[in-house]
């Protein structure tokens, strides 16, 4: 009988150490979906530079996941940061060709709010 419940209690424990694997492995993949574009400018430089070498080609850009299937429109983004298929875009470019296309985020007003003075 003793043995009987030690294997129950082994099969068990067993059990819920397989059931707690599964759910960690399942909260780490929702957490790393959950995180996406919560990367610096750098992070993505870095990942847009498929060949490492401190800059990022029309090409590269163009691949990024956002332009995958719009190559027109990477390549009007890509000009409208300072850069053209024969120029590639060094760090510093590229963070100043980003605030060109996007605008500085924080800065300006919000939608909706009324400027002082306005009627309205």
């Amino acid at each position: 009988m003793l043995r009987f419940l030690s294997r129950i209690l082994v099969v068990t424990v067993a059990c819920l150490v397989a059931a707690n694997v599964g759910f960690g492995a399942e909260k780490d993949k929702k957490k790393k979906e959950g995180e996406r574009g919560k990367f610096s400018v750098e992070d993505m430089f870095k990942r847009l530079d498929a060949n490492k070498d401190g800059k990022v080609s029309c090409e590269e850009f163009a691949a990024s996941p956002r332009y995958k299937d719009k190559k027109d429109d990477a390549m009007k983004a890509f000009e409208k940061m300072g850069g053209s298929k024969e120029k590639a875009l060094t760090l510093e470019e590229f963070k100043a060709g980003l605030k060109k296309l996007f605008g500085e985020r924080g800065k300006g007003e919000k939608k909706g709010k009324k400027k002082e003075g306005d009627s309205k």
